[in-house]
């Protein structure tokens, strides 16, 4: 898993040029790697890591997307 994580982090910091870009992708992929052995080790708090992760996401994707002008519509 730790390979494959430094080599997603290494191409894509080939690939855009930056190092920030290629840690940021390491550190994210990571945390998901993390995330999915959590879940796939304790059984018992798959529901409520799942529930964590929607939680989160959800959040994430309303505060990102607050300015959108859903409508079409210039104000």
């Amino acid at each position: 898993g730790i390979a494959t994580i430094m080599l997603i982090g290494l191409y894509v910091r080939a690939i855009t040029g930056s190092l920030k870009a290629g840690a940021s992708v390491f550190f994210i992929t990571g945390l998901v790697y993390a995330v999915f052995y959590l879940i796939l080790r304790e059984e018992e708090y798959a529901l409520l890591v799942g529930a964590g992760i929607a939680f989160i996401t959800i959040a994430i994707t309303m505060f990102a997307t607050r300015k959108v002008n859903w409508s079409g519509q210039e104000s």
